[in-house]
């Protein structure tokens, strides 16, 4: 199956490093079914935007958020 996840893939990985968590530890923190972060590690699934931003806090990765005066285009910017 070909993998879909780029770089969500990896940031799925980062956010169970981080904390020491297993896969099965993970989705009961996100509140997905079962198998839900192996999909998500293996690049077949993607998270939705929730529990995107979710992930991306449990990494310490800065959100991306949209600036209007910037045409629409997301920039990142760092946590204050």
């Amino acid at each position: 199956m070909p993998r879909n996840g780029g770089g969500t893939a990896d940031l799925v990985l980062m956010a169970r490093r981080v904390h020491g968590l297993s896969q099965y530890a993970l989705e009961r923190k996100l509140g997905v079914i079962a198998k839900t972060v192996r999909l998500w590690e293996g690049g077949v699934a993607v998270p939705d935007s929730e529990r995107l931003k979710r992930l991306r806090t449990l990494a310490g990765s800065p959100q991306t958020k949209t600036n209007p005066t910037l045409s629409g285009y997301p920039i990142c910017l760092e946590n204050t």
